[in-house]
Formats: C-alpha cells, sequence, structure tokens
C-alpha cells in the first residue's frame, strides 16, 4: 500500500531494520532517531570517531548530523559506516554521495552503504533540507543486499597508505560514475540546497578535482566553503552568487513537533527578550536568535547585574541545588530531561496553555511527549481558500503539517498532539 512519508520518516524506515548496531543521531537533530549504543551526551567530534572505533571491529554503523563533518579515511573498516548530514562538509577525506531530492534518499542511501561496505572506508550522504523536509509517496523501504562488484583482492587487507587509498578512490569512483552515469544533475547555478539547481551526484577525494571543468565556477555563497575547500590547490576562481529571494526556493524552519520552545514562545512570547539556552539546537539559534551558553555563564553575567529581559531556557538536570538562589535574577524555564527533582521550582501541568514563569516544563527536547494525534476539519480549514497564509504552519513550524487538495492534512507518524497548530489556527478547524 502507498503511503505519504517526509525525508524523516524514510531515514527512520532505513535506520529501523535492525541493520546498524551503532546508532549516532546528534542533539537535536529533528528526527525521531533513538541512540542506539551510544551515549547522546557525546560530542560531535567524539561520536564520529566512536562510530569508526565501532566499524573496525565490524559493527554496521550510522551518524546523523546537522553539523559539518569530515570522518578521517585512514582507517580499513569491516562494517559499513555512513556519515549522513544535511551540511556540505570542509576539505572531505572520503568519498560522498549526495541527495537533494527526497525521491532519491533510498537508492542514495543504499549506494552509500554499498560503496562503505565493499572498499572498507567511511562513507557521507549529504541531504539538503528540502529532501529531509519534504513529502513522497513510498510503497516500502528497503535496504538493498546487492553486492558492488567483485572487488575484494588480498590487497584489500594490506595497512592502508597514501597508494593503497588512491587506488581504492579510483575504484569508486569508476563504480559510481558508472551507476550513476552523470557527475553532475540538474541546470544553472551549482547549489546544494535549491534542488532546481546545478549540483554533483557525488564526490570522491583525489580523483575528481582534475574533472571539474573550466576555470570559473558560478555557485551559490552558500555552498563557498565546501567548493573553497575542493579547489584551494587548483587554480580556479570561484564566483559566487548571493541568492535573492525571487529565484530561491525557501526552505522551511522546520522544529521537531512538540518543541518546547515554541510553546513557550506561545504562551510566554520572546519578545524584547534576551535569549539563551544551554541546549545545541541550530534551528533556534537561527529563527529566534538564541544565544548557547551555560547555565554557570548566565548565573555570574547577572550576579552583579539582574535583569528581568534575560530568558534561559535549558535542561532540568544542569540545574544544582547551589543555583536556586541566583535564579531570582533573571527569568528561566528549565526543560524535564528526565530529572524527578524539581527543586521546589512551579511546574507547567498544561504544556499547550499556560502562564506561569520560572517554572519547570514537563519535558525536554530530547523527550517530547506524545498524546493524541489531532485532526483537521476540511470545513473549517478555509485558509488556502481564502488564499492567506497558513496560519498554523507558518506558526508552529510542524513538519506534520502539510497542503494536501487544498486543505491541511496531519501526518499522524509525525503529530504527538502537543496542540500548537490548534492555537494557531483562527477558524478553530484543528482538534
Amino acid at each position: 500500500m502507498m503511503r505519504i512519508k517526509t525525508g524523516f520518516e524514510i531515514l527512520n524506515d532505513l535506520l529501523g531494520r535492525g541493520y546498524f548496531s551503532v546508532i549516532y543521531v546528534e542533539q537535536n537533530f529533528p528526527l525521531p532517531f533513538k541512540n542506539k549504543a551510544v551515549s547522546k551526551q557525546i560530542d560531535v567530534k567524539t561520536s564520529v570517531e566512536l562510530l569508526l572505533s565501532a566499524a573496525v571491529v565490524g559493527n554496521n554503523v550510522v551518524g546523523i548530523y546537522h553539523s559539518s563533518i569530515s570522518p578521517r579515511s585512514n582507517v580499513e573498516l569491516k562494517g559499513g559506516a555512513v556519515f549522513i548530514s544535511t551540511i556540505l562538509p570542509i576539505d572531505p577525506m572520503v568519498p560522498v554521495v549526495f541527495c537533494r531530492s527526497i525521491s532519491n534518499i533510498f537508492e542514495r542511501f543504499n549506494t552509500a552503504l554499498k560503496v562503505s561496505e565493499e572498499f572498507k572506508i567511511p562513507v557521507m550522504l549529504c541531504i539538503n533540507e528540502n529532501a529531509i523536509h519534504n513529502f513522497y509517496e513510498v510503497e516500502s523501504v528497503d535496504l538493498s543486499s546487492e553486492r558492488v562488484s567483485a572487488t575484494i583482492t588480498s590487497d584489500t587487507f594490506k595497512k592502508i597508505n597514501t597508494n593503497h587509498t588512491l587506488a581504492q578512490y579510483n575504484k569508486i569512483f569508476e563504480y559510481l560514475e558508472k551507476r550513476f552515469v552523470d557527475i553532475f544533475e540538474g541546470d544553472g547555478l551549482i547549489s546544494f540546497g535549491d534542488s532546481d539547481g546545478k549540483f554533483l551526484k557525488f564526490y570522491v577525494p583525489f580523483v575528481m578535482d582534475s574533472l571539474i571543468e573550466g576555470k570559473t565556477i558560478q555557485i551559490d555563497s552558500r555552498d563557498l566553503h565546501f567548493w573553497e575547500s575542493i579547489t584551494k590547490l587548483r587554480e580556479i576562481a570561484l564566483d559566487f552568487y548571493d541568492v535573492s529571494t525571487e529565484n530561491q526556493r525557501i526552505v522551511k524552519n522546520y522544529f521537531c513537533p512538540g518543541c518546547p520552545f515554541l510553546l513557550i514562545k506561545k504562551n510566554v512570547g520572546f519578545e524584547n527578550k534576551i535569549l539563551v539556552t544551554d541546549i545545541n539546537c541550530p534551528t533556534i539559534r537561527r529563527v529566534f536568535g538564541f544565544k548557547n551558553s551555560t547555565l554557570d555563564n548566565v548565573i555570574g553575567f547577572t550576579l552583579n547585574k539582574p535583569s528581568s529581559n534575560i530568558l534561559f531556557v535549558g535542561n532540568l538536570s544542569n540545574l544544582k541545588s547551589s543555583m536556586i538562589d541566583y535564579l531570582k535574577n533573571f527569568e528561566y524555564f528549565f526543560l524535564n530531561d528526565g530529572l524527578k527533582n524539581s527543586f521546589g521550582l512551579p511546574s507547567i501541568s498544561k504544556p499547550y496553555k499556560f502562564k506561569e514563569k520560572n517554572a519547570v516544563f514537563p519535558y525536554s527536547c530530547e523527550n517530547i511527549q506524545k498524546s493524541s494525534v489531532l485532526k483537521v476539519n476540511p470545513k473549517k480549514c478555509v485558509c488556502i481558500r481564502k488564499n492567506e497564509k497558513l496560519h498554523c504552519v507558518e506558526g508552529s513550524y510542524c513538519p506534520a503539517l502539510f497542503e494536501n487538495n487544498g486543505t491541511i492534512s496531519v501526518n499522524e507518524n509525525l503529530c504527538v498532539g502537543c496542540k500548537l497548530c490548534e492555537l494557531y489556527c483562527p477558524y478553530g478547524a484543528i482538534k
């Protein structure tokens, strides 16, 4: 049976087949994945090394990131290792497969995994935000068991050196060129973020640099860091463009369904506040202007200069009893990330509707609660017919909402029932 699925769900299905022994998801990545055999507390750099170590001894591993990463290539793996990122890498030292369309996620994921398993090196899979946040009708999701080719020889098991790596990369390039036919896809300005533009299907270090034709490359300025790193040793001019809103496909700033920050914003507001958090989420930084800092730093900053303009939002587990007396110097919300002791602070009982400030929110970004799924009454859902903005979508930033046949529909697998979209709907169409 065909079903509409988001890029989130497709990846979740791929990882849920039990094929991977170790899974790492960077903190606050907006997907419902759970880390497997890896602590969620470790940092990005440590996680990359841990995944490589696990693959060296034969485990199949995958890491998912919203940061730019670049796994090292001087390791020989016994298991497959795929590193997924929504950000282009800087100076990549391993092969990279690119995906700019949700319809290609299956194929590109399987290709990256096969190359890693066959050639025993890490492979990156870069998926842009249009693909991650889009919807696609699918029937089933399977990891292919097809082998790349009979390329394993006695040379495979020799100690890795530069010549060996270059030979492997030449084989990888030959395979990927045959599989994808063309190195580039699309037309126009070279852009990873614009799915209608032109971009590489794959990149293999050391092998492809000389294949990039021309003395001048016209690129999207958002991709400058990637192109600068792979053309730095060649006489190529990078003619980059700031893509205007007239010809740029806008990527929606999606948040996790049930995001505590959005519910706090709706109920008490962020206006005229200096926003600070100890939670590493690039989306709240980009959309609302949150600054990252520890609770210790905020306490120190306000020790002699109390300010009600400072709003701190952070995990309850980072609060210590010795800090309680200093909380009066600024406004705060603590997100309950599993700590039973709330230090006597007021608790919010209804996260979708509250007036309390300086209180404990009932859940955090890491343990978002799921209740009943909301429904849309198509007769009352009139914003599209009235040619108005999509109030519920723009207010909630929720990936569970999508336009379908002139009305708004709810993806039941993503909806957590937080009621934020209901609060933003002016017509009472969502219940």
